[in-house]
């Protein structure tokens, strides 16, 4: 089976997500297969400080990333109409992971942050950590670097 047939994109709202998104659309365009967007929310850094601070409700936290991943997939269906979308809650990295065996996915485009040296080490990689452990070829773009030109802006035809 050839990949690029079922492609998750995973998105956070930054500027990371459009390259990937981009390049998503042009190896959709040419093997004629669907795009799944994920985002996982991960509530505990809210919840872990209760015993401090007064608990959050994360239900408006959720509420907003809900609206976002609209947003981003009705202006990825302007692109390419086979498109659909899933938020879950838990650790990014589970959450991809996870959507990827749910949907059948057979590869993924994750932007990166470029993070280098300790912020990379404070902040973590899920992009990293997505390449070591997905079961499914993973393409990792820079957010600096031009992906494809025809994608943004370019027709579903």
């Amino acid at each position: 089976m050839t990949p690029f047939q079922h492609i998750l994109v995973p998105v956070d709202f930054g500027d990371a997500m459009h390259p990937a998104i981009d390049l998503a659309v042009a190896l959709a365009r040419k093997f004629e297969g669907p795009i799944t967007l994920v985002y996982g929310f991960d509530p505990s850094p809210f919840t872990a400080m209760a015993p401090l601070a007064p608990q959050i409700d994360v239900e408006p936290l959720i509420a907003s990333a809900e609206t976002e991943l609209k947003k981003v997939l009705a202006q990825l269906r302007t692109q390419w109409p086979k498109s659909d979308s899933v938020l879950r809650r838990g650790l990014p990295c589970d959450v991809i992971l996870e959507a990827a065996k749910q949907h059948g996915c057979d590869s993924m485009v994750v932007g990166t942050h470029g993070r280098r040296g300790m912020a990379r080490f404070f902040l973590g990689s899920v992009a990293e950590k997505i390449v070591r452990l997905s079961p499914v070829p993973v393409l990792t773009v820079h957010p600096f670097v031009p992906t494809v030109p025809l994608a943004r802006g370019a027709s579903a035809a």
